[in-house]
This record gives C-alpha cells, sequence and structure tokens, in this order.
C-alpha cells in the first residue's frame, strides 16, 4: 500500500532493513503462539517449538515467501513512482506480535500525483506485481500438500479463491468432496499473498483498487464508490472482519481526492490492463476469508483446508 498523507517517517536505509529483519523474525515465530497454530506443533510448547531446527525451517518456509510476495508489492509501487518522477521511500515492512507476525508492508510517496495516468500506474503496479509472485507460490505451496481424513475437532476454515481451487484441483483432481487438505506452510504463505492482493484492490476508496478506479471513472468514481461501499458493508453478515474494512474506507473517504485534470482520460493500453487488475481481484477474493469450525468425526460437507 503507498501511504499518501503527509505523515512523517524517517527513510534512513537502516531502518528500513531493521525492520524487515525484525519482521522476518516475527513472521517465523509468532504463529507458533496461535492456538490452532499454522504449523503442526505434535504438542510441543511453544518454547520447544523456537528450539526445534524443524520448526525453523516450516517458519522460513511461511514467512520468506510470505514477506516477498508483500516486498515485491510494495516494490512494484516505488519503481512505478520513479517511472513517472515520484519520489518514494523503499519498503516498511510492520513487524506485529500477533497473527501472523506482520502487518504488511508500506511505501511513502513523498510528493503528490498528479496525473490520472501516474495514478492508475502506481496503483496497479503493486498488486499486479505482488500478484506474478504470488501464482508460483500458491501452486508449489498446494503441490507440496497433502490430503487427509476428516477428524473431530475446532480448526480454521479458510476460503478458496478461484486461483486456489483450480491449482487444486490440477494437483488433486480425484480427492473426495470434504476431503480436508493439510495445506503447506508455502502454501499458506500462498493464500495470505492472494488475500492482501484482493484486499488492496478493493475499488475503494485510496486502495489501490481505489485508485485504479479513479483514474478510470474520474468524476464518477464517487457514485460508484458508493454502491462498492453498500456491497463491503452487506458482505460484513457474511464475514464480520469486512466490518474492520468498511471502517477504514470511512477514514480514508468513500470519494476519491481529485487528481490533477477530471478531464484526462486513460489509453487503451491502461484502460485494458484495468481489465486485467479486475481478473486478478476475481481470481484472488473470497467472501468469507477465514471462519472457526468444529467439526464432528464426519466429513464437512464443504472441503477445507486444516492448519
Amino acid at each position: 500500500m503507498a501511504l499518501r498523507r503527509r505523515i512523517r517517517l524517517p527513510s534512513h536505509p537502516a531502518l528500513h532493513l531493521c525492520l524487515l529483519v525484525l519482521t522476518v523474525v516475527t513472521a517465523t515465530v509468532v504463529p507458533f503462539g496461535w492456538r490452532w497454530g499454522i504449523f503442526s506443533t505434535e504438542g510441543l510448547t511453544l518454547r520447544d517449538a523456537l528450539l526445534d531446527a524443524r520448526m525453523w525451517r516450516m517458519g522460513f518456509s511461511f514467512s520468506l515467501p510470505l514477506l516477498l510476495i508483500l516486498g515485491v508489492h510494495e516494490l512494484g509501487h516505488m519503481l512505478a513512482c520513479r517511472r513517472h518522477g515520484l519520489p518514494a521511500t523503499y519498503p516498511y515492512f510492520i513487524p506485529a506480535p500477533v497473527g501472523i507476525g506482520t502487518f504488511g508492508a508500506i511505501i511513502r510517496i513523498r510528493a503528490p500525483i498528479t496525473s490520472r495516468r501516474a495514478l492508475f500506474d502506481v496503483g496497479a503496479a503493486g498488486p499486479l506485481a505482488g500478484f506474478v509472485v504470488a501464482v508460483p507460490v500458491v501452486v508449489w505451496g498446494i503441490a507440496i500438500s497433502r490430503v487427509t481424513t476428516p477428524a473431530a475437532g475446532e480448526f480454521f476454515e479458510f476460503g478458496e479463491p478461484l486461483l486456489f481451487r483450480v491449482v487444486e484441483r490440477a494437483f488433486f483432481p480425484a480427492t473426495a468432496r470434504g476431503a480436508d487438505l493439510a495445506l503447506s506452510p508455502t502454501g499458506m504463505a500462498g493464500w495470505f499473498g492472494l488475500f492482501v492482493t484482493a484486499l488492496n484492490l478493493l475499488p475503494l476508496a485510496q486502495l489501490d483498487g481505489g485508485h485504479i478506479l479513479y483514474a478510470v471513472a474520474g468524476r464518477h468514481q464517487r457514485r460508484i464508490g458508493f454502491v462498492l461501499f453498500a456491497v463491503l458493508a452487506g458482505l460484513s453478515f457474511a464475514w464480520p472482519g469486512w466490518i474492520l474494512w468498511a471502517v477504514v474506507v470511512l477514514v480514508m473517504g468513500i470519494a476519491h481526492p481529485p487528481t490533477a485534470d477530471p478531464a484526462e482520460r486513460l489509453d487503451p493500453g491502461r484502460r485494458a490492463l484495468a481489465l486485467v487488475c479486475l481478473v486478478v481481484f476475481a481470481l484472488c477474493f473470497t467472501p468469507v476469508p477465514i471462519r472457526v469450525v468444529t467439526a464432528t468425526a464426519a466429513p464437512p460437507p464443504v472441503r477445507t483446508y486444516r492448519l
């Protein structure tokens, strides 16, 4: 995500490197603290797991591909900025003591974007670059996963983005409906990479998708934005997590700030690329990303990803 507000952030290379190293550590270690755990510790305590070399290998197989996806996403923004003569920082990785060990990454753009063409390029470059990296991560992560027999217990059920369904069917065409796919740590990194891509491509406010929509639709973005916000609010009935993103959009403002000449139009190539961004969003999006499921010994009615 590109940060365009006037927030003072130090930008010494050492700071960016320290944040990256710290985020690698948290994204490798913090998931061990989950109650259900991304990685099976087979009854080990967290302390024992941290002293187990196998656990570190599994942790790195999650954190490194995930941070590669996030980093390439932000580098896409940064390079697009520099192509248009906009000063931009290197990515700030954000470590986190909860969840998957990171709150993502951002760059800061140090000058206003005064062209709809530049706004489109900056907005689209990040998600497209991250998606290009996420695809092979997803393919490899699913390829090294395994199908298991459903068992009783409480676990996370992850929604299936369209890309996941296609890749899963390619590698496991004969699995019975309702089987569990014990997703590898790399597969989980790919899933979160797609999830982050979908969030950034939401065509609202000043998210990457909002930049793209404004660059394409201009002054019509406001009316379209209110309709899309209503859809997002409606999705919160399916997954409460969308409430948070509805609040984020409200804080940012549903209407995109005006950029340069409202009469400026995008060339056909960029308009075609906007359709590509829409396809990428469709491949990455799932209405109910995560929920907790309590299963009996009988197979659940839909395919799940057991953690």
